[in-house]
């Protein structure tokens, strides 16, 4: 509560970020930078005015079909309560990331919010902004970009009987 913190994966010397307990946020500002896995099994809850940052690591390596067979695969898994009320904010960009358009891009990045019978509750003065890696199509004359997909889902209970609730 009232704080802003910065967590960063290079400064730990891990890959990984999980929290096996629901992520709250009051009032305060938490970055996540430079994990390649994102664990949140019992969600998050974000509050008066707080923010969750999600910025992905950057790659270097020019994308290829032949790269992108060893590049390790980038996750963001939430399940569990997603709740974002009272002007917060949760950001994901994921703009460093660039993949090519081959045949494992698409197993290389999953980013998944799944939140079964709790749902997704967005209050109208909140957001949530995604920014998504590109994919690069290297057609006979020049790369053409394409963006990745995403998959948010959940059953929220009556009587809104809607997975996302806005």
């Amino acid at each position: 509560e009232n704080q802003k913190i910065v967590i960063d994966g290079v400064a730990l010397g891990t890959t990984t970020f999980e929290d096996d307990e629901l992520l709250v946020l009051k009032n305060s500002t938490l970055t996540l930078n430079n994990f390649m896995n994102i664990k949140l099994p019992a969600g998050i809850s974000l509050t008066d005015n707080s923010v969750l940052n999600i910025n992905t690591p950057p790659d270097d390596t020019p994308p290829s079909d032949s790269y992108d067979v060893k590049r390790p695969q980038y996750s963001m898994v939430i399940n569990g309560k997603v709740s974002i009320d009272n002007g917060s904010q949760f950001v994901f960009d994921g703009s460093s990331l660039v993949y090519s358009l081959g045949p494992y891009a698409s197993e290389k990045f999953l980013f998944d919010i799944n939140t079964g019978m709790d749902g997704i509750f967005i209050s109208k003065d909140s957001t949530m902004r995604i920014t998504l890696p590109k994919y690069l199509d290297w057609g006979f004359s020049h790369a053409t970009t394409k963006f990745s997909g995403i998959h948010i889902g959940g059953t929220y209970k009556a009587p809104y009987n809607s997975p996302l609730v806005i």
